[in-house]
């Protein structure tokens, strides 16, 4: 794959309150099938995890609905893993009921789905302890003062202290850990530690919102240097929040999101197959020739990967791929249409047969004999249509290998180079 882990922060409900990503001023079902596209391009281009804060599907809503819709993808061992710096579920929840008080019942949440006393859920998904705190580490930040003056001198504007200097401003806040009294580090906690106007609440809310996620962020960076970090994403300025993550850590959602789109895959859209494919069908096609060897002509485009990979069948596997994909709904139209027919010829002789005997019947003639007859028209009938429309051979038996030949991929061909890139693909896949 293209990169080991991936790293997930759009789902942080944090980050969809900082772009006001609401049913008030958004589209809310449009959002989430974004967010969800974008993740499973994450999930495509990992070839172990992809992580995702704990955080970000007890308190999103679309978080929950789309880890909960995709869970199926773990089935290998693979796939999403929940980070927490608690140990289990239960030290997990235990914490959240002092960091959030009040607000742990609260509707936009989902924890009490998994109390022990009030919930009825059962996890599904795989949490994995981490080894750093991202409340200590954004904590850290916060106290780093001169690193972070640009920051502070916004909230002094904003403050009751703006008249005095910045630093009695800041002596009278650096003690603000006391004052949270274990509460979760996030903005609209930490706002009411801050001495803040009440006419400026609202800006230094989304100033203090973007210090803390930019903070959250490189917690996880930390502790995991490698993972990579999807980028231009739409509604978020993934470039403000990702500042602090060199660029080699980046994928371009852009990039990759014009890439499936300019790709055929079963006769639509690479990209509306992965917008409307079930977990299975996400794991499959992740799994399969065709999208391992896609992934390494992409690496070449964008210079991951020399090209003494694609020095093999891959490049010629992925033309005749993409015109076989083509012409795919062209030959189930046409095997339909053929089926529908002889359906249809059948039809029409039964009929006449019963028409044949009723006639008879009532005439009082001969009915073999004028089957007979009637039979003889229909066949002459049927042989000057077909002879002058010259495809009796093919509605006689249609073949398959025939259609596809005549508009250039050889099945017999093609399934050979399959099996070689195949076996080139998974000889790379083993090396890297």
């Amino acid at each position: 794959m293209l990169v080991e882990d991936v790293f997930i922060y759009h789902l942080d409900y944090e980050v969809q309150k900082l772009y006001s990503l609401n049913d008030t001023f958004y589209n809310e079902e449009e959002i989430a099938n974004m967010f969800e596209f974008i993740f499973r391009i994450g999930y495509l281009l990992s070839s172990r995890y992809v992580y995702v804060p704990a955080s970000n599907y007890f308190e999103s809503m679309i978080g929950y609905n789309l880890i909960n819709r995709l869970v199926g993808l773990n089935r290998t061992g693979k796939g999403i893993v929940l980070l927490s710096s608690s140990a289990n579920i239960e030290t997990f929840l235990e914490k959240k009921k002092i960091q959030h008080q009040d607000d742990f019942f609260n509707e936009t949440y989902n924890y009490k789905k998994f109390d022990s006393l009030t919930g009825e859920e059962k996890m599904r998904i795989t949490m994995h302890k981490r080894d750093r705190s991202a409340s200590l580490d954004i904590v850290e930040e916060l106290l780093d003062f001169e690193g972070n003056k640009t920051f502070w001198e916004k909230m002094h504007k904003y403050s009751k202290y703006n008249k005095k200097s910045l630093e009695e401003y800041w002596v009278r806040v650096k003690n603000f850990r006391e004052k949270m009294k274990g509460k979760a580090y996030i903005s609209d906690y930490l706002i009411n530690c801050l001495e803040i106007r009440e006419d400026h609440k609202k800006t230094a809310n989304a100033e203090l919102n973007e210090f803390i996620t930019k903070a959250y962020i490189n917690s996880f960076y930390k502790e995991f240097p490698s993972v990579a970090f999807i980028t231009d994403l739409p509604f978020i300025s993934s470039v403000r929040l990702l500042s602090q993550i060199p660029q080699e850590n980046f994928i371009s959602y852009e990039w990759w999101a014009t890439k499936l789109e300019e790709t055929i895959y079963g006769g639509r859209t690479l990209k509306s197959f992965i917008e409307g494919c079930d977990s299975e069908e996400l794991r499959k096609l992740k799994e399969s020739t065709e999208w391992k060897s896609l992934l390494h002509i992409f690496r070449l485009e964008t210079g991951v990967v020399n090209d003494d990979f694609l020095g093999s069948d891959v490049i010629e596997y992925h033309k005749l791929l993409t015109k076989k994909h083509k012409i795919d709904w062209q030959y189930s139209l046409c095997n339909f249409c053929v089926k529908i027919l002889w359906i249809l010829i059948f039809v029409v002789i039964f009929v006449l047969v019963y028409c044949i005997w009723r006639c008879s019947q009532e005439k009082n003639i001969d009915f073999l004999g004028l089957c007979a007859m009637a039979v003889g028209l229909f066949n002459t009938l049927l042989g000057i249509i077909f002879k002058k429309t010259k495809w009796f051979d093919r509605f006689k038996q249609f073949d398959e290998r025939k259609f596809y030949r005549k508009r250039g991929v050889d099945l017999e061909y093609f399934s050979a180079l399959h099996n070689r890139v195949n076996e080139e693909v998974l000889k790379r896949d083993n090396n890297d």
